[in-house]
């Protein structure tokens, strides 16, 4: 399998979609090209990766394996930091000083592992 399948083949799954969902989203008439690129057999253009990117609410980095984390932080919504905060239960104990050290975490962690992973390319170079 490809490294671009494989992570498309993730993170359609994190996301709870089937192949035939993301093949509406591409707007391909079935699944059978999902398959065959989450299997390794058809490559991915670049404009087919930013593509995928958006229907997959992710960005082209995570796609290429140049990200541990499927969001940007730009991407990240308050509600996100809330659920994975609470595990989805009530927020009525979470201060706003918590809440905001929780979402400057997950940005500064967001950078380390972009700039592990510009570190990463820079070295391959």
């Amino acid at each position: 399998m490809s490294q671009i399948g494989d992570f498309i083949k993730k993170r359609r799954i994190e996301l709870g979609m089937s192949q035939d969902d993301l093949a509406e989203k591409m707007g391909y008439r079935d699944r059978s090209t999902i398959a065959k690129i989450e299997a390794g057999i058809n490559d991915v253009s670049q404009g087919k990766t930013e593509a995928f990117a958006e229907a997959l609410d992710t960005d082209v980095a995570y796609l290429v394996g140049l990200s541990d984390l499927p969001n940007t932080p730009e991407e990240m919504s308050d509600g996100d930091i809330l659920f994975a905060l609470t595990d989805g239960a009530t927020t009525e104990e979470i201060s706003d000083e918590i809440f905001n050290e929780v979402r400057n975490f997950a940005i500064f962690l967001a950078d380390k592992s972009r700039k592990k992973a510009e570190g990463t390319k820079t070295d391959e170079s």
